[in-house]
């Protein structure tokens, strides 16, 4: 450059570099991975150029086109003999520093990038796949399996239980919904007792309602009850209706001379005796003090003269009995009568006493 003192020329001042040096800075960006080269072309007067950096094995035709291109400054790579180069001019017009690949190289980098940029893809997309199928499977086997046992509680199934996941607030809902099916199975099995003991009950209080406390014989309110809705269907289907009414003889004088006791004991006795003559829809009654009773329908397995059951009935009834260890005796009188259409219940009962 030149030396001007008091604006006057004076001299000029030379940069003088050994070549050796240059090469070593060239060396220092060999761009070996993509296969480039980084050269340093000199200019030598107008048409000399000195390149620096070329390797023995270097086509050298290469060079000579990086003389011919005219290099514009800040233009971007150049495409030059299926090569990519950029050019980057030296201050006070000594040269330029040119870097350049080649395009087969970078085309192969960039399939391999690429190939690698796909396959990262599909692998996240996989795995995107997988922790969705994971997470839902996460999320919802415990609704599924909390369907179930819902389901199985409306069926009235007991000891209903799902077992808790290892995270997340499913885990407290399935604890809440098993410590809430606990609590209703609980519930539904002390329910179920209270309902059978309240059915047994009643059902006891149906068999006192309907039945003799001291013989177990079917009681005259019920007899009456079950009289008339037997002869209301004999009405409408024609069947036969028999009633044997039956009073003890001979009853007083055991209650008189033995005791009330005694006198129950013949009773049960008489009873389960009356019971074992009937069969079917027969029914043995007690009307109440030493009077009984027994129904008889053509369905109830006794076709036969009703005679001949009324003198069975004597004979059973005539056979001794003990009570509070006395032998003692009773017999019986039988009226027999047959169902008329136009009779109502008490008017059957009179008829057969």
């Amino acid at each position: 450059g030149p030396l001007v003192l008091d604006d006057r020329h004076i001299g000029s001042m030379h940069l003088l570099v050994l070549m050796d040096d240059l090469l070593a800075e060239v060396e220092d960006f060999p761009y070996e991975d993509l296969g480039g080269k980084t050269l340093l072309l000199l200019r030598e007067g107008q048409q000399g150029l000195r390149i620096l950096g070329v390797d023995a094995g270097l086509d050298h035709g290469i060079c000579v086109a990086f003389g011919e291109v005219p290099f514009v400054p800040d233009a971007g790579p150049v495409r030059v003999c299926d090569h990519l180069l950029l050019a980057m001019p030296l201050d006070h017009g000594l040269g330029d520093v040119v870097v350049y690949v080649s395009l087969q190289v970078l085309k192969a980098a960039l399939r391999e990038q690429t190939q690698f940029l796909l396959a990262t893809v599909v692998f996240v997309l996989l795995l995107c796949l997988v922790m969705a199928l994971v997470l839902t499977r996460m999320i919802s086997r415990p609704v599924s399996l909390l369907t179930q046992a819902t389901r199985a509680l409306r069926r009235h199934q007991s000891d209903v239980f799902v077992k808790e996941p290892f995270w997340g607030e499913f885990t407290e809902l399935t604890r809440s919904f098993n410590q809430s099916a606990g609590i209703i199975t609980r519930r539904t099995r002390d329910l179920s007792r209270e309902v059978e003991a309240r059915r047994r009950s009643q059902q006891k209080l149906a068999d006192l309602a309907n039945t003799d406390a001291l013989t177990g014989l079917v009681n005259r309110r019920r007899f009456m009850e079950t009289l008339g809705q037997r002869m209301e269907k004999r009405r409408h289907d024609g069947g036969r209706l028999t009633l044997l009414y039956l009073d003890l003889d001979g009853f007083k004088p055991i209650n008189d001379r033995l005791g009330h006791e005694a006198g129950d004991i013949v009773l049960q006795v008489v009873a389960e005796r009356l019971r074992n003559l009937v069969r079917g829809d027969d029914i043995a009654a007690r009307l109440g003090g030493d009077e009984f009773a027994l129904l008889l329908s053509e369905n109830g397995g006794r076709n036969a003269d009703p005679g001949k059951l009324a003198l069975r009935a004597e004979e059973q009834i005539s056979l001794p009995i003990e009570a509070k260890g006395h032998m003692v005796n009773v017999g019986c009188s039988v009226g027999v009568a047959l169902f008329r259409h136009t009779d109502k219940p008490q008017d059957f009962l009179n008829r057969a006493d």
